[in-house]
């Protein structure tokens, strides 16, 4: 997996005041192997995740979450705080604490998909695959001024 694929996959919505984020479609949920809910348990409407936030009390609506969605979801989903400024929605990079994107986490992120699809991109010689390369690649960037 490569390029704007990997991109797809890593990036993940943080919940603000959940209008510009589509339930079902977008990745909002912070988990494991899909930022995505599972699909509904029963016949749903609901497409933004707005409408399950009650605005009042700045919290999840559980009865909304729990008629809706699969228990393992609604447990992740109660754990993403809700803002009380109603602050927008961003996207941001799942995979670093800070929701910055960097290529080192792209490319962890790269592997890790290819070993659970059962292929290879490893052109190291190394039998784990780990690439030494990578330490002399950012020492190069930093040093010419592009960060990290």
């Amino acid at each position: 997996m490569f390029g704007l694929d990997l991109l797809k996959k890593g990036t993940i919505w943080r919940v603000g005041n959940g209008r510009k984020i589509k339930i079902w479609r977008h990745t909002w949920i912070p988990k494991p192997l899909t930022l995505k809910p599972a699909r509904s348990i029963r016949p749903c409407r609901l497409k933004w995740v707005h409408q399950l936030i009650d605005e009042e009390s700045h919290s999840w609506k559980e009865d909304v979450l729990q008629r809706f969605f699969y228990q393992f979801d609604v447990e992740e989903i109660l754990k993403i705080p809700i803002h009380k400024r109603g602050s927008e929605d961003l996207i941001a990079w799942h995979y670093e604490k800070s929701g910055v994107f960097s290529v080192r986490s792209a490319y962890r992120l790269g592997v890790s998909v290819t070993e659970v699809d059962g292929g290879s991109i490893s052109s190291s010689s190394n039998p784990d695959g780990a690439r030494p390369m990578w330490k002399d690649f950012c020492l190069e960037v930093d040093t010419r001024g592009f960060g990290h």
